[in-house]
């Protein structure tokens, strides 16, 4: 976390995960390499969050996943963003736009299940939020 200025944050994180398997000698490996390949060896996100006048909030959000080789599932990258006002303490009114760069991606495909593969589609939607 990094908090360049008073109304602005910037978050990061990064991770690089190396799955490896290994069975004592003489066993077959029937699986390591479904194992290996179901995790994203890469992950970024970078998000940052303004927080402007008029009690206006902007979150814009940049994630990168790595590719899922035994799933047969890309890498990609994509945005989201969020522009949010509070008219007043309790009340938020805030349009939300996810997975701005295309119109989908997949995030999951099964393997051993017969299930439908998780595809992400571009959406954008509003919030009305009132606490109480």
């Amino acid at each position: 976390d990094y908090e360049p200025k008073e109304w602005w944050r910037v978050r990061a994180f990064y991770a690089f995960i190396e799955t490896q398997v290994d069975f004592a000698p003489g066993v077959v490996d029937p699986i390591s390499g479904v194992i290996e390949g179901n995790t994203p060896e890469q992950h970024f996100y970078l998000q940052n969050t303004f927080n402007l006048q008029n009690n206006v909030e902007v979150d814009a959000v940049l994630r990168y996943v790595d590719r899922l080789p035994t799933l047969n599932v890309d890498d990609y990258v994509t945005v989201d963003l969020r522009v949010g006002w509070r008219p007043k303490e309790n009340l938020e009114i805030a349009v939300v736009g996810r997975n701005l760069l295309e119109s989908e991606h997949f995030e999951f495909s099964p393997t051993f299940v017969s299930t439908s593969a998780t595809q992400v589609e571009r959406s954008i939607l509003g919030t009305l939020t009132y606490s109480f």
